[in-house]
């Protein structure tokens, strides 16, 4: 091997090691205060910087992402009953409840079926927290994943 072959190999050993992967996180998606990325719904993102609604009390934490869209609005809410404090919350068969109510030239309603939120932190001025859930149609039975977050 001549000077020249030892310094191309030389320069792609080390573009190799070089290249530092990154993961897509959600803060590269969107900077707003509520993400939600549906998997199923035709790839459908939901990035806002409001919540419409937003209450913390003795007897649970709820929240409401109105988002208009070209065809409707899609809704988001979601409802930790009893909350008590930083932790996991699940969704199912409890008391916790969340859906996707999609108003447009095809209504649809959709309740979580399984899944989880993990709140770090909530007073009645800041939420974050992060999701991931599985919700059902109650018309066409389409089962969608979606993941995202709070950061208020």
């Amino acid at each position: 091997m001549n000077f020249k072959s030892i310094s191309i190999v030389l320069f792609l050993v080390l573009l190799l090691f070089g290249c530092k992967r990154t993961e897509s996180t959600e803060n590269d998606i969107c900077d707003g205060i509520f993400f939600m990325d549906m998997d199923g719904f035709n790839g459908k993102t939901i990035c806002t910087n409001q919540l419409d609604a937003y209450y913390l009390t003795n007897k649970g934490l709820n929240l409401k992402v109105l988002n208009d869209e070209l065809a409707g609005k899609v809704i988001f809410e979601l409802k930790l009953n009893p909350y008590d404090g930083p932790g996991e919350y699940h969704f199912g068969n409890n008391s916790n409840k969340c859906e996707v109510t999609v108003q447009g030239a095809s209504d649809e309603f959709y309740k979580c079926t399984s899944g989880k939120i993990i709140v770090s932190e909530a007073s009645s001025n800041k939420l974050e927290a992060n999701f991931s859930i599985v919700i059902e149609g109650f018309y066409n039975k389409k089962v969608i994943h979606a993941r995202g977050g709070v950061h208020l």
